[in-house]
């Protein structure tokens, strides 16, 4: 899963490089960086949860 994470995230990186000015790709590479950052947390919250 996380491999697949890293293969997105290379593709949306090289997207932004040719497509930088089009909005669309900075918008989509941010929210997508956004949600993976979130996920990770809500990881870190699950995983230090007392139980």
């Amino acid at each position: 899963m996380l491999i697949l994470f890293w293969y997105g995230l290379l593709f949306f990186t090289g997207l932004l490089s040719s497509y930088g000015t089009h909005r669309v790709v900075v918008i989509a590479f941010s929210s997508i960086l956004a949600t993976a950052g979130f996920t990770l947390f809500i990881i870190w919250l699950h995983t230090t949860e007392e139980k």
